[in-house]
């Protein structure tokens, strides 16, 4: 069940291994995709590295927070949404880096990805991480749940 309780304390342990989910899955899907377009000679439309940064994403965030749920005990809905908001303030930490130190944002050949950067921006990928997340996590308790029952 998704709400027993709505909140209560946090597993660590269901959140750490969401974090380390979450790294595994964006750090593989980075590696095969980069390997994919190295090896690929045909131009394609529409280009690849956009669709990536659609699936990517959400992959990560369905992966991660079906771990979260699984793990945790309780409130997999809880759990969800701090993970979400923990991997929207690790994907926070290069753009805040580039800002903070100008010498870098001056060097940085990417800068224009930099310039629509907000805190709008923060919000509205922190809101949609919490949501899929705490989605994700409710499945992957049910799947926990029923995988204990006779």
């Amino acid at each position: 069940m998704p709400f027993r309780p709505i909140i209560s304390r946090p597993s660590r342990k269901a959140l750490l291994r969401g974090v380390a989910t979450m790294l595994l899955v964006y750090a593989t899907s980075m590696i095969v995709l980069n390997l994919v377009l190295s090896h690929s000679a045909v131009d394609v439309d529409p280009d690849p590295n956009d669709i990536a940064a659609e699936v990517i994403p959400i992959l990560v965030y369905l992966t991660s927070g079906f771990v979260a749920g699984f793990i945790a005990r309780r409130s997999p809905l809880m759990h969800g949404a701090l993970l979400g908001f923990i991997i929207a303030s690790v994907f926070l930490v290069p753009p805040l880096l580039f800002v903070l130190i100008p010498q870098t944002w001056i060097r940085h050949p990417f800068n224009e990805y930099f310039d629509d950067f907000s805190w709008f921006v923060f919000l509205r990928f922190a809101i949609g991480a919490m949501l899929v997340c705490s989605l994700a996590a409710i499945l992957g308790d049910y799947v926990s749940t029923t995988r204990k029952a006779p």
